[in-house]
C-alpha cells in the first residue's frame, strides 16, 4: 500500500536478481540421481532463472493465494510492510522476507540455497511451507529419455556400487602372536586324543552308573 516502499523492494528485487544470474552457477549433477532417475529435467535442458511476480493484496482475483502466503508465519497478516515470497519446486513457499529484511543479503542467501545441492530425500525436511495450487506437475515436468551418455552413467555407477558392495574378508587375530604352520599340525593329533579319551571316560563312567 505504500507505492515508495513497494517499489524500493521491487526495485532492489529486479536488480539483485539480475546480478544474480551472472554470478550463481548451478552444481554439478551427481552420477548417482540421474543413473537412479531422479532428474526430471534433461541435464542440457537445465537453467538458472529467477522471476518476480508483483501481487497487490488488495486483488480479489489472487485472495486465496495472498491468504495462503501471509499463513505461512503467523505474524505476517499484521505487517504493513512490503513482503517477498521465494517460491521453489512444486509449489514450496521458503521463509518471508520483509520489510528492510528485503535486501541483498537476505536475497543472496534465499537465492543460494535455492540452487544449491539438495541433501533432503525427504520433502518435509525441505524449509518452507506447500501452497496449493491447480498444476500438473507430472506433465509440466517431464522425465528425460535415457541417453547413451545417460547409459553410460547407469553403467559406470552400476559397476562401482557392485565394486563398493563387494564381500570383504576380515582376520581377526585378537592381537595374539601367531604360532608357526609346523606346530599347528603336529599339535592337532594330540588334541583328538584327549577329546577321545575324555570320550570314552565319560561313556564307562555314564555305563558304570546304569548298573
Amino acid at each position: 500500500g505504500d507505492a515508495a516502499k513497494d517499489q524500493a523492494a521491487v526495485k532492489n528485487l529486479t536488480e539483485r536478481i539480475k546480478y544474480l544470474h551472472t554470478v550463481l552457477k548451478l552444481p554439478k549433477l551427481d552420477a548417482t540421481d540421474i543413473a537412479n532417475g531422479l532428474i526430471s529435467v534433461a541435464p542440457e535442458d537445465l537453467r538458472l532463472e529467477f522471476s518476480l511476480l508483483e501481487i497487490s493484496r488488495d486483488d480479489p482475483a489472487e485472495e486465496l493465494f495472498i491468504q495462503m502466503l501471509l499463513g505461512t508465519e503467523s505474524d505476517l497478516a499484521e505487517l504493513d510492510e512490503p513482503i517477498a515470497f521465494p517460491l521453489f519446486g512444486r509449489g514450496r513457499a521458503l521463509y518471508a522476507l520483509v520489510g528492510k529484511g528485503i535486501n541483498n543479503e537476505t536475497i543472496d542467501q534465499a537465492a543460494i540455497y535455492l540452487t544449491g545441492s539438495c541433501s533432503c530425500e525427504v520433502k518435509e525436511q525441505n524449509p518452507g511451507v506447500d501452497l496449493l495450487m491447480i498444476a500438473d506437475w507430472e506433465k509440466i515436468v517431464k522425465p528425460p529419455k535415457e541417453t547413451n551418455v545417460q547409459a553410460q552413467v547407469t553403467n559406470s555407477v552400476t559397476t562401482n556400487l557392485v565394486a563398493d558392495n563387494a564381500p570383504e574378508v576380515v582376520t581377526i587375530d585378537g592381537g595374539a602372536k601367531k604360532e608357526p604352520a609346523v606346530e599347528k599340525s603336529s599339535g592337532r593329533p594330540w588334541r583328538f586324543l584327549v577329546i577321545a579319551a575324555v570320550i570314552v571316560g565319560l561313556i564307562l563312567l555314564l555305563s558304570g552308573r546304569s548298573r
